[in-house]
């Protein structure tokens, strides 16, 4: 029975650190969609979350950096995306839901790249909407 206990521990040890990087999506308002143009300043494609900063006009036409969570590169894989989707310095138009907060962030609806193409992220019906 101990070593059971032992066993147990030591997987809930391992586990806790996934379990804790999840969090809520309370922090983004979707009962709102906001639109513009930004230049990507940084794309990192980490598990658990994509993340887009990029820099931007603000709601009051400031000059501002967006911070954006794209969602998780499994899903996103299977929607289109690639890895190099997405370059330093890549003029693109992004569709986001925003912070709650108003500080200059959100989660991706979808991007539209230079090319044309259209990329859906987390904020968005993806199962219906694959990538154009």
């Amino acid at each position: 029975m101990k070593n059971v206990l032992k066993v147990l521990v030591v997987a809930y040890g391992a586990c806790a650190g996934v379990a804790m990087a999840h969090h809520s999506t309370s922090a983004y308002d979707y009962s709102k969609t906001e639109n513009f143009k930004v230049t990507v300043q940084e794309f990192r494609w980490t598990n658990p979350h994509i993340f887009l900063v990029a820099k931007g006009t603000d709601r009051n036409g400031k000059t501002a950096t967006w911070n954006i969570e794209c969602g998780t590169p499994n899903i996103n894989v299977r929607h289109g995306w690639k890895k190099d989707d997405l370059r330093l310095g890549d003029k693109i138009q992004v569709s986001i839901h925003p912070m709650r907060d108003g500080t200059p962030g959100g989660t991706l609806i979808n991007v539209k790249l230079a090319d044309g193409r259209t990329l859906f992220g987390p904020g968005n019906d993806i199962i219906s909407k694959p990538a154009s």
